[in-house]
Order: C-alpha cells, then structure tokens, then sequence
C-alpha cells in the first residue's frame, strides 16, 4: 500500500501537459477504483493473497460538496418565458421530471407508457447508454403527460423531442439556447440546473 499511496501522491501533484497542477479528487478517485478492481481481480485468480488497495480511503471531493445551484420556482417561470418557443416544452419537462439532458435528448416512443400510470422509461438504446447504466423509470405529472402529449412521432426516427428541423436534438443546441436565455436574464446556470432544481424541493420536504 506504500507504493500505491506514492501512485495517487503522485497523480495530486504532478503537472502534465494539459493539466498546469494535478489531477482532480474526483480523476484520483477513479484511477483507484480501477486499481482496486485489478487488484480484487488478482486476489480472486489467486495471484495474489491480498489486496493491498483495499483500505485505502478515496479522497474528499470539496468540488461535489459545494453548495448546489437551483433556481426559485418564479425563476424558473421567468427562464421558460425568456427561451425559443421550439424548446419550452423540453426545458419544462426536465423541471417537472427531473432526467438528465441526455435522457431527454435520447428518449423513444417506445419507451413512454401513457395508460394507467403515465411514466417513461430511462434504458440503453442505439449506441446511447444511461449515466451508470442504471434503467429506471420516471413517473410523469400532470404537466409533464401533457408535454409528451403535445409531441409528434417522426417518420424518420422515433425520438419524442426533436430539433428545429424535425431531427435528433445535439446536446449542444439545447444548451446553447439555455445560456442565451440566462445570459440575458442575467441567471446562473446550466440544462442540468433544472435537474437540481426538480430534486431541491423534495430534499427538503425530506
């Protein structure tokens, strides 16, 4: 373990050519996850006895315990006035589902289910996998069915949210007009705000 503690020493201090200063808490923290996994691996093909990292603490990453930005519900409505009419209703159903912009981006027909209890599922499809692989599925309010309601199915692909010109959204576009409206509204923030925002409520309410 002394050489593996050298290791991660090593990756917190030293320069690189992209990096002026070391690696993040969050990059050491993965390059010892995947050490740990080698190691486990070589304990179980009985390589070796031990495994050396086992106890060995990841590091604290002050950046994720930083206080979380979410916008107040008036903010939220000023910020959905302020966008391009083409991306409203998508902005609106992130506020009230809380899913990633990926999630939004990649979502199916084929994975929404309107009758009975109205919910979308969140699975891997074509090439796209879900942050952590996890499959769940997202119970749609009254505000959110009704966006899905408004959508209409494509004979070119089978996405519910779709850009301008009829095709798949690129990540981009949807932040791009996001920060143009909040640059002009003078707002912090990100597409992903709207997934704190959705979640901030329901921390404190416990």
């Amino acid at each position: 373990d002394v050489h593996i503690n050298k290791f991660l020493k090593f990756l917190k201090t030293e320069k690189s050519l992209v990096l002026k200063k070391g690696q993040t808490p969050g990059t050491i923290n993965a390059n010892l996850r995947v050490l740990k996994s080698v190691l486990k691996f070589s304990v179980n093909s009985k390589y070796l006895h031990t495994n050396p990292a086992e106890n060995i603490e990841k590091l604290l990453d002050f950046k994720k315990s930083e206080e979380v930005l979410f916008w107040s519900s008036e903010q939220v409505k000023t910020i959905l006035e302020e966008v391009n009419s083409h991306w409203h209703d998508m902005y609106e159903f992130l506020y009230h589902t809380g899913i990633r912009e990926g999630e939004l981006i990649n979502l199916k027909w084929d994975a929404v289910i309107l009758e009975g209890n109205p919910r979308i599922k969140i699975q891997a499809s074509d090439g796209w996998i879900p942050k952590t692989n996890e499959r769940r599925e997202i119970h749609l309010n009254r505000i959110a069915l009704g966006i899905v309601n408004k959508q209409t199915h494509s004979g070119e692909h089978d996405y519910v949210f779709k850009s301008f010109e009829g095709n798949k959204i690129k990540a981009k576009t949807i932040y791009d007009n996001l920060k143009s409206a909040l640059k002009r509204l003078g707002l912090p923030g990100s597409v992903h705000t709207f997934r704190h925002t959705f979640a901030s409520p329901l921390v404190m309410k416990g």
